[in-house]
């Protein structure tokens, strides 16, 4: 690109930038690895504002509200695939864990032009009900009868639901389908790791159900709260990642 002129235009900053880019991609990152080595605050803080920006876009294309319930608090919304392809397509990003690559898939989602054929708006616990038994409670529930497995984990579920109150300690919420047991002090116990889904629940039993350590969440408070805060409890306090001033204007 010429230097010394003050005549450019945008369009031809652009293009050189973005050919610069490409031509030099594995210098920038190694750049990049570095700089986060040095300054890992600044470059947290500076990947949260991004994802945020993201989120925002994602939240106003896709109407800014639960596609399911109608749900419009910001903390609880989330970005569901509609064919049930989540997880393969988080793998397509090298993630694995449920929730993760958010960053990336945003990008891409944003790249496509928003598609909403392929995406939608859920609350969490809209989004959970969904992809864990097929149907959300807020369209009414299958009328057959559980029988074999499905019947044995949502016993033990039921259990552990009346023996922590039988509803969400923050908002109240009561279907069973949107409830989850929540570490009340974020932090998983080194003998319960290897106990996990309907296993967990059998292990609270065993464990007596202890009422200070864990606690009853629907899916959005329990999103909400791993994020910094739950609105329920105190709409004036925003999580972190999901400022006022960029995404509750």
């Amino acid at each position: 690109m010429p230097t010394g002129t003050k005549s450019i235009s945008p369009s031809v900053k652009t293009a050189y930038m973005r050919e610069y880019r490409a031509r030099n991609r594995e210098i920038l990152r190694a750049y990049e690895r570095e700089y986060r080595k040095k300054n890992p605050k600044i470059a947290c803080s500076r990947g949260m504002r991004t994802r945020a920006k993201l989120r925002k876009q994602i939240l106003n294309a896709y109407g800014n509200a639960c596609a399911c319930c109608g749900e419009t608090t910001v903390q609880f919304l989330s970005l569901d695939h509609i064919h049930g392809d989540g997880a393969a397509h988080r793998r397509e990003f090298g993630y694995k864990q449920l929730g993760s690559g958010g960053g990336e898939i945003y990008r891409e989602v944003a790249k496509l032009g928003f598609p909403k054929d392929r995406f939608q708006l859920l609350c969490m616990s809209c989004n959970h009900s969904h992809g864990r038994y097929g149907y959300c409670p807020h369209k009414g529930r299958p009328t057959e009868p559980l029988v074999g497995r499905k019947k044995w984990n949502r016993t033990a579920k039921q259990n552990v639901i009346t023996a922590y109150g039988g509803k969400c300690v923050c908002c109240d919420e009561t279907a069973l389908e949107f409830l989850s047991i929540d570490h009340i002090n974020g932090q998983r116990r080194a003998d319960e790791t290897r106990h996990k889904g309907t296993y967990f629940y059998l292990w609270l039993k065993q464990q007596g159900y202890p009422k200070d350590i864990y606690q009853l969440l629907c899916m959005n408070c329990n999103f909400a709260e791993g994020h910094g805060g739950c609105p329920h409890k105190c709409p004036h306090k925003c999580p972190q990642q999901f400022t006022c001033t960029e995404l509750a204007a």
